[in-house]
C-alpha cells in the first residue's frame, strides 16, 4: 500500500487575508514607516498619532509601521478610500450624488470614515469607537440634513467597494489556500 503525503493547509486568517486584499486594490504605493515632521529648530519629532496619509501628489499611501492588524486594515481602508473616493461618483450614480469637487475636508473625511466602518464592519472588525470619535470631531459643524447626505453616499461608496474587496478575496484565497472559490 503506497501512503500519500499530505500537505499541511494554510491556516486562515480574515486578517491576512483582508490585508492582503487591500493591499491589491491600491492604485498607489504603500509605503509602511514612521511619521516624522520637523519643528521650527529643524528637530525631527516622530509623530504617533498619525496613521496614515493619501498623498495624491506622489501617489502613495503611507501608513504607520506601529499599528496591529486591526489598525492596520481600519486606516487602509480609510486611505485607499481617499485614493478610489473619485471612481465611485459617475454619471450612474443617482441625482443626489454628492458633487467631489465641491465637498471640503470635513465632508470626505466624514463620507470615508463612515464608509470605511461600514466595510470593516461587515468583514468583522470593529472600528466603533475610534470611527464614532473620529466622525464625531469632523461633523461638528455640519447640519442633521448635511450629515445625512454624507452618511448615505458612504453606504453607497460602502458597497461599491465591498465588492471589489469581496472579487479580491476570492483571488486573494485561491492564492494563499490553493482552493477555488465561486465569487457569488
Amino acid at each position: 500500500m503506497e501512503s500519500e503525503k499530505r500537505t499541511p493547509k494554510k491556516r486562515r486568517n480574515k486578517y491576512d487575508e483582508l490585508l492582503f486584499a487591500l493591499t491589491q486594490l491600491s492604485p498607489f504605493e504603500i509605503v509602511w514607516g514612521k511619521f516624522v515632521a520637523k519643528d521650527e529648530d529643524g528637530r525631527k519629532h516622530i509623530l504617533k498619532d498619525v496613521r496614515g496619509y493619501c498623498d495624491f501628489e506622489h501617489q502613495r499611501i503611507y501608513l504607520n509601521h506601529n499599528m496591529n492588524k486591526t489598525e492596520s486594515i481600519e486606516v487602509l481602508t480609510h486611505e485607499l478610500l481617499h485614493s478610489l473616493l473619485p471612481s465611485f461618483f459617475s454619471d450612474k450614480y443617482d441625482s443626489e450624488q454628492l458633487n467631489l469637487k465641491t465637498l471640503d475636508e470635513a465632508d470626505e473625511e466624514v463620507l470615508v470614515e463612515s464608509a470605511t466602518y461600514y466595510i470593516c464592519s461587515k468583514y468583522g472588525i470593529d472600528t466603533f469607537e475610534s470611527s464614532y470619535n473620529y466622525i464625531s470631531d469632523w461633523t461638528k459643524n455640519k447640519s442633521a440634513e448635511e450629515q445625512k447626505k454624507l452618511f448615505v453616499s458612504a453606504k453607497y461608496v460602502a458597497r461599491e467597494f465591498t465588492k471589489l474587496l469581496d472579487n479580491e478575496l476570492v483571488y486573494v484565497r485561491n492564492y494563499l489556500y490553493e482552493e477555488t472559490v465561486d465569487p457569488d
